[in-house]
């Protein structure tokens, strides 16, 4: 189960309130089976899947109300912070006032657009896409793949086996601890700091490896 916090719901009101009556209702049609353990066992379990308690489990965060895979349930806020740890998670954070903060596990796809700041972070096998903001960070473990494009800043961390790509940042600055390899294309000022070795320092586009 995604889900996220901030300022407001995110939840259109008709919506909102249909679901809160629905569950509501469940509830009560639950209780009226009290004198029946077992079948109360049995339908409470079907409720939690009707209301997506059970959809994802592993997952948490701060969000009120469940948040479909891939959903921007950020939208209008100001920040927005949401956390996801099962495998496979997706999350989206987009349209916030300020920022966006995004945690999860192996395995996930994590996006972050027109906000001004956003900042993806997971485990190991990764997709992580971060454009049209003004600055771009992240950590990421082994074989993450990061984009960060349309932004001014891109600070990224990541392991063995990863890729970064920087496309029209101006500047890109990247960490690998690893072995990785640095694509960047139009960027006005790239900088890879490896396990071992210099730094490398590039304009334009191009590519740097960490061995």
């Amino acid at each position: 189960m995604e889900r996220a916090s901030g300022a407001s719901s995110g939840f259109v009101p008709e919506a909102r309130l249909a679901y809160l009556c629905r569950v509501a209702n469940a509830g009560r049609w639950v209780r009226s089976f009290s004198r029946f353990p077992r079948l109360i066992r049995v339908i409470g379990l079907g409720v939690l899947i009707e209301v997506g308690v059970l959809v994802t489990p592993a997952c948490s965060s701060h969000h009120s109300f469940y948040c479909p895979p891939g959903a921007n349930c950020c939208a209008d806020n100001a920040d927005c912070s949401q956390s996801c740890y099962a495998t496979g998670c997706n999350l989206t954070c987009a349209q916030t006032g300020h920022s966006c903060n995004s945690a999860c596990g192996d395995q996930c796809v994590s996006t972050c657009h027109d906000t001004n700041e956003c900042n993806l972070t997971c485990a190991n096998n990764c997709s992580l896409d971060c454009h049209s903001v003004a600055a771009c960070a992240g950590d990421c473990g082994a074989n993450c793949n990061y984009t960060c494009m349309d932004t001014s800043r891109c600070n990224v961390r990541v392991a063995t086996g990863s890729t970064v790509n920087c496309d029209h940042v101006a500047t890109c600055v990247i960490q690998c601890t690893g072995p990785c390899t640095v694509y960047y294309n139009s960027v006005d000022d790239v900088s890879v700091t490896c396990p071992t070795g210099p730094l490398q320092k590039g304009i334009g586009s191009g590519t740097f490896n960490c061995p």
